[in-house]
């Protein structure tokens, strides 16, 4: 199948063997359809390039639907497919989950498998499994995208820097210069779109210096967020601040990933679960979080969740 990861440069390319996910799936009996849409290197949440174009909401095709893997989201949401893979860097299943109103799951990074939240949901968890709700401030979320941004920037535990991503744009076989790569851009020259030449822009100009006072938030939220959850806590968390966008308007507020990629960088299992329909007839939805390795547990809240909010809801439905 194409393996593209949205790049004009990898036109054609064709993957030799199976991904380990993808293995599984075959083995389980599962028949591989298409390879969906994403965004330029599968990282923005729209899932735009300039190779397949747009990916449009089911819901509302003036909408995006998430990205990276807005694609598959949109697919699964239109009932075209039963179930997908997709990456999840920074809220990449998660966020294209929500906007499509289904589920998805972003696994603790050790398994074996490789805001405001309504007060309906916190009622109801109380009224039906009658747990235990506490409202947790937790003021170190407020430094969630320099947390990413920091974490990214970082070395990792081999002690090995990440690559830069303008070398990723590049593909292994040309040069790429982000500040020229926006001039030619402006003139519709550029082979690359605007969110992956502004990524490559912030990235040259953090480099790899991480933040002594961002890290010590990090390692404050991660114990304290440790210490709450336990083995049998969850804690309900918007995956973003809005519905569904316009297209092209995320680039306006290019930091809203961070309600989900704070958890990335936590390591901490997440399941994006679907809460039906709002106003108008967008999908909301809700991040469950747990522990670390409790994957089980926040896909049993969601599971709950689906049954009393009425989870996936057609959008051809009138």
């Amino acid at each position: 199948m194409p393996n593209s990861a949205g790049l004009l440069s990898r036109r054609g390319v064709v993957s030799g063997t199976d991904a380990p996910a993808v293995a599984l799936l075959k083995k389980a009996g599962a028949i591989p359809l298409a390879v969906t849409n994403c965004s330029e290197l599968c990282m923005w949440l729209e899932s735009h390039n300039h190779l397949y174009g747009i990916t449009r909401n089911p819901y509302d095709t003036r909408r995006i639907p998430g990205g990276s893997s807005g694609g598959e989201g949109s697919i699964l949401a239109s009932g075209g497919s039963v179930v997908g893979v997709g990456s999840d860097i920074g809220g990449s299943i998660r966020m294209p989950a929500f906007f499509n109103g289904i589920f998805g799951h972003k696994p603790t990074p050790e398994c074996d498998l490789f805001g405001a939240v309504p007060a309906q949901v916190v009622r109801r968890l109380e009224a039906d499994l009658g747990v235990t709700v506490q409202e947790v401030p937790l003021p170190q979320l407020r430094y969630s995208h320099h947390i990413w941004l920091d974490c990214m920037a970082s070395p990792n535990q081999h002690g090995e820097l990440p690559v830069p991503f303008a070398e990723l744009m590049g593909d292994g076989s040309r040069k790429v210069w982000p500040l020229w790569e926006l001039l030619k851009w402006l003139l519709g020259r550029s082979p690359h779109t605007l969110p992956a030449i502004g990524l490559a822009l912030v990235d040259k100009v953090l480099g790899s210096q991480p933040s002594r006072f961002i890290g010590q938030q990090k390692e404050q939220l991660q114990v304290r967020v440790e210490q709450l959850l336990g083995s049998d806590g969850v804690l309900l968390y918007p995956p973003h601040p809005r519905v569904a966008p316009e297209h092209h308007v995320p680039v306006f507020t290019p930091f809203d990933f961070s309600y989900t990629g704070v958890f990335n960088i936590l390591g901490l299992p997440v399941t994006q679960c679907p809460l039906g329909l709002g106003e108008q007839r967008l999908p909301l939805g809700v991040q469950v979080v747990a522990g670390k390795l409790q994957d089980r547990l926040c896909l049993a809240v969601a599971r709950h969740l689906e049954r009393a909010f009425g989870g996936w809801r057609d959008p051809g439905a009138p």
